[in-house]
C-alpha cells in the first residue's frame, strides 16, 4: 500500500512539471487573474506555516502566475472554527482548517479530520483519502456549504506530551487531559482519563500550573518549538492517539472560475504539498527526539499490544459516533473498510 502511495505521488510530480512546462505561460509574463485569501489554522512562522507558503510559492510557479495565494495566518479575519461559514459566503476564499471542527454542523466532519486510534502513521492515513474514498467522501460533506476540496493536509501523527510518564493504556487513567470534544474525549473518558476542553493557544499555562497532566496538541517538533517540554518532561513518540486531516478548500464559485488546467494543477500542486511536508514532519520528529532527550524529556513508546487496546477502545466510541447521522455513519464505515483492506483490522 505505502509503495503504491509513493509511486501515485511521483506519478503525479511528474505531471506537475510536465503541466509546467507544457501548458503554462511563464510566470514573469503572466498577471494573476485569481487572488485568493486563504485563512489557515497555525500562526504565521510555525512550522506549518511556512509549509503552506512553499504551497502558495508552487501554485503560482505552476499555474503560469494565474493563481496568486494570500496566505493569513490562524485568526486573521475570522476565528479558526469560524473559517468553513467565511468561505461559505465569500468572507475569505478558502482555508486550510481541519473538519472535525465542523461536528457541530454535520458528525460526519469528526472522523473525516482525525479518527483517533484508526492510524499511526500519516502515510497509512493519507492513502484512505487518495487511494480510497476518503476524498470524495469529504468533498460531498463540504459540497453542501458552497465549498470544493482541493486536497489533504496533515499535522502528522501527534505526539502526547505529559507530567508523567505514559507507558501503557492504563497510564492514562485519571489523567487530566486536554483534547478537543467528540471522538477523541470519549476515547479517553472510556479508558478512565478526564478530557479537558481548552483552546489550544492555553495548553502552555495548563500544564505549566499543572492544570491538565497532559495534552492533545501536536507533533512533537511542534511541541518543542513551542517549549511545552519545560513542564512536560515526557512525550509519547511516535504518536498513537491522533493523526489529524486537514484540508485545503475554497468557496465553489472561485473553484469555478478557474479553467480545467488551472484545476488540475492547483489539485497536483496540493498533492506535492502533502507529499514533501509529510516527509518534513517525519524527518522534523525525529531530529527532535534527540534534541527533547537532550533537554531532559523521556520519550516513550507504546508496544503495539498498548496501541491495540486503544484502538479496542476507540472503536467503541466510534460505533457510538456513527449514530449521531447518516454521514457519520457512512464516513466511519469507509474508514473501517479501508482499514481491513489493508490488514489494520479483523
Amino acid at each position: 500500500m505505502k509503495r503504491n502511495f509513493v509511486r501515485i505521488l511521483g506519478t503525479l510530480a511528474f505531471s506537475a512539471v510536465a503541466l509546467v512546462n507544457l501548458g503554462t505561460p511563464s510566470a514573469a509574463l503572466a498577471e494573476a487573474r485569481h487572488q485568493w485569501r486563504i485563512q489557515t489554522i497555525v500562526p504565521a512562522g510555525s512550522p506549518n506555516f511556512k509549509g503552506y507558503e512553499q504551497l502558495a510559492n508552487d501554485i503560482k510557479e505552476m499555474t503560469g502566475g494565474q493563481v496568486e495565494i494570500k496566505l493569513l495566518p490562524a485568526g486573521a479575519v475570522v476565528g479558526a472554527t469560524q473559517t468553513l461559514e467565511a468561505v461559505k459566503q465569500g468572507v475569505i476564499d478558502g482555508h486550510i482548517n481541519y473538519a472535525f471542527n465542523w461536528a457541530g454542523l454535520e458528525p460526519g466532519f469528526a472522523p473525516m479530520g482525525d479518527l483517533s486510534g484508526a492510524y499511526f502513521d500519516t502515510t497509512t492515513a493519507l492513502g484512505f483519502y487518495y487511494e480510497d474514498v476518503g476524498l470524495s467522501l469529504l468533498r460531498e460533506m463540504y459540497a453542501k456549504h458552497n465549498i470544493y476540496v482541493i486536497g489533504i493536509d496533515t499535522g502528522g501523527a501527534e505526539s502526547l506530551p505529559s507530567r508523567k510518564a505514559i507507558r501503557t493504556v492504563d497510564d492514562l487513567k485519571g489523567m487530566r487531559i486536554r483534547v478537543p470534544p467528540g471522538i477523541s474525549a470519549r476515547i479517553l473518558q472510556e479508558l478512565g482519563a478526564s478530557p479537558v476542553n481548552l483552546p489550544f493557544s492555553e495548553v502552555f499555562d495548563a500544564l505549566s500550573k499543572g492544570v491538565i497532566d497532559a495534552a492533545d496538541a501536536g507533533a512533537l517538533h511542534y511541541n518543542f518549538s513551542t517549549g511545552l517540554h519545560k513542564d512536560a518532561k515526557f512525550a509519547v513518540y511516535p504518536g498513537f492517539h491522533s493523526t489529524s486531516m486537514g484540508d485545503f478548500s475554497v468557496n465553489i464559485e472561485r473553484w469555478n472560475k478557474l479553467t480545467p488546467d488551472l484545476k488540475r494543477a492547483l489539485e497536483i500542486a496540493t498533492q506535492n504539498h502533502v507529499a514533501r511536508y509529510s516527509r518534513t514532519l517525519l524527518i522534523n520528529d525525529l531530529e527532535t527526539t534527540r534534541k527533547a532527550r537532550d533537554a531532559g524529556v523521556t520519550i516513550t513508546t507504546l508496544p503495539a499490544a498498548e496501541r491495540a487496546k486503544y484502538r479496542s477502545a476507540a472503536r467503541k466510541a466510534w460505533d457510538e459516533w456513527a449514530q449521531r447521522s447518516p454521514m457519520a455513519r457512512r464516513a466511519i464505515d469507509a474508514h473501517l473498510n479501508y482499514l481491513k483492506k489493508i490488514g489494520a483490522l479483523d
